[in-house]
């Protein structure tokens, strides 16, 4: 659950703060944390197979 509340703060900032997000920051988020989005995947997919079986 922390990597999506860190995800869903980092949203907030790119788009409500967005003039003040550097480049860099941004460039090292989505070079080191890319795995963030299959774990969310992930999830989400294993969401929807429950929600058919039940």
């Amino acid at each position: 659950m922390p990597d999506y509340q860190n995800m869903a703060s980092f949203r907030n900032i790119l788009v409500h703060h967005y003039e003040k997000v550097e480049d860099e920051v941004v460039f090292g988020i989505f070079k080191n944390k890319l795995g963030d989005f299959d774990l969310f995947q992930k999830s989400i997919l294993e969401y929807i197979k429950k929600m058919k079986t039940t």
